[in-house]
């Protein structure tokens, strides 16, 4: 975050820069789109009323993709009153490996990028339309 900027305006920055992350970490682990949108949405709820138990300069993300986690529990809680359901050993497991991997986004995305510029330019719109858009 910007030294001396409004630190309102900072987090929210931060925060809408992490969507899709947080939303394809929710996936993951949900399984189902509109699930998923709900737990994203309830996530983004106590992120924002935790705004200030946030210490900027640390992993935002990482303690976003925690408060997800618990979000994720809460609503499989909610659900296995009426579904069958992962159990929460395999959820747990799922939950460290998809964060773990995280934490090569940024290389792998660089890399990707490269490789995007060997594509002729048609291939490479049509594959950042379906991916990024």
């Amino acid at each position: 975050m910007k030294h001396g900027s409004d630190p309102t305006e900072d987090y929210v920055t931060l925060l809408t820069s992490h969507q899709a992350r947080i939303y394809a970490y929710i996936m993951s682990l949900m399984g189902s789109r509109e699930q998923a949108l709900d737990v994203l949405q309830e996530t983004n709820l106590v992120l924002w009323r935790k705004a200030d138990e946030f210490t900027p300069g640390t992993n935002f993300i990482a303690w976003a993709f925690r408060i997800a986690h618990n979000k994720v529990l809460t609503h499989r809680q909610r659900l296995s009153r009426s579904r069958i359901v992962f159990d929460d050993e395999l959820l747990k497991m799922m939950s460290d490996e998809i964060a773990a991997s995280d934490d090569d986004f940024a290389q792998r995305q660089a890399h990707l990028s490269h490789c995007l510029k060997y594509l002729p330019p048609q291939q490479e719109a049509l594959i950042r339309q379906r991916y990024v858009e």
